[in-house]
């Protein structure tokens, strides 16, 4: 989410267990989730088409970079209070961010058919074109989830979005 507001993205929903904080329209609501769909995960999104690719793949490479820094500074409390009460919270800490960020930084995807956060940003880099017009539709479909009216979108992003050729999906999301 940080890295997400420092590239000029709109905050659209943080959720963390059952519990969602989203945005609605002006506002912001609280809602509670399926267990399918309990977090943490957090969703921000471009307004604009203006630099549309890199400010995505900094939104995209925050969740590794925040899981690394995480890590880090968990190693440094181990490093320096050895065999204290911070070491005991801070050893597990450590070890669980170096893994999420070992899961999320990698480019290879999940396994399940989702690209993993490396992979976005891989695919962000190598094809700028394709990028542009992905990043352009989940912009929209952002926007739509937070209840700003069609009429109300930037027209950039909207002729972006136009052009997204594959994969199908996209294509008819794009095509809604």
């Amino acid at each position: 989410m940080i890295a997400g507001r420092m590239v000029g993205f709109r905050f659209g929903l943080l959720a963390v267990g059952p519990l969602c904080l989203q945005r609605s329209g002006a506002g912001f609501s609280v809602r509670w989730l399926p267990p399918q769909f309990w977090g943490p995960f957090a969703l921000t999104y471009p307004v604009t088409a203006e630099n549309i690719t890199a400010r995505t793949a900094w939104c995209v490479a925050g969740g590794p970079i925040a899981s690394l820094l995480l890590a880090s500074v968990g190693a440094m409390l181990v490093w320096l209070n050895p065999g204290s009460a911070i070491h005991s919270l801070a050893a597990p800490l450590t070890l669980t961010s170096a893994c999420v960020f070992v899961a999320t930084a990698q480019p290879f995807g999940t396994g399940s058919g989702i690209a993993s956060d490396g992979g976005r940003v891989l695919a962000l880099v190598r094809n700028k074109n394709a990028a542009r017009t992905v990043a352009a539709l989940i912009a929209l479909e952002g926007l739509t989830e937070s209840g700003v009216r069609p009429r109300e979108w930037d027209s950039d992003l909207v002729d972006l979005a136009r052009q997204v050729s594959t994969p199908p999906a996209y294509v008819l999301s794009a095509a809604t």
